[in-house]
């Protein structure tokens, strides 16, 4: 029986890091194994929104139908493993300082901080929408990099 996914949350990316630390150098595989995972588990928690804005947000649930949005997120991951690689201690402000934000901004048309809503009281948080990735659109895309 296929365990619970664990929901999205800042948290989990924070535990991703940690689990991460304790595999040694030589080992070092990629954190996460696709480009379908880490929008999943890194860049939709990561670039929340307000519950009061999901329905505003420039982005779509089907993100991988978009050419240009899959060649961002694909650059965006190859970058994250490859800084995480090559700067352990300070890849993550790094990847979004200099590339994640800059991307994230163009894609969601320069969206406001997650916090302008919780100027009075704070409002809660949710990962960018998203419906499953089709597993033929997972395989074509393994094709395509073999």
């Amino acid at each position: 029986m296929a365990q619970p996914e664990e929901p999205l949350s800042v948290e989990n990316i924070l535990n991703d890091m940690e689990k991460e630390e304790q595999v040694e150098q030589s080992e070092q595989a990629p954190l996460y194994p696709n480009v379908f995972m880490f929008v999943d588990r890194f860049i939709r928690p990561m670039y929340e929104v307000s519950v009061a804005r999901v329905s505003q947000v420039s982005w779509s649930e089907k993100w991988w139908n978009h050419d240009s949005v899959l060649i961002r997120m694909k650059a965006l991951w190859r970058r994250f493993e490859q800084l995480r690689l090559d700067e352990p201690d300070t890849y993550m402000e790094t990847f979004l300082r200099v590339h994640a934000d800059y991307h994230m901004d163009r894609l969601l048309d320069n969206p406001p901080s997650v916090l302008i809503d919780s100027k009075k009281e704070d409002s809660p948080s949710v990962p960018l929408p998203s419906v499953e990735v089709p597993f033929r659109v997972v395989r074509q895309m393994e094709d395509a990099e073999l």
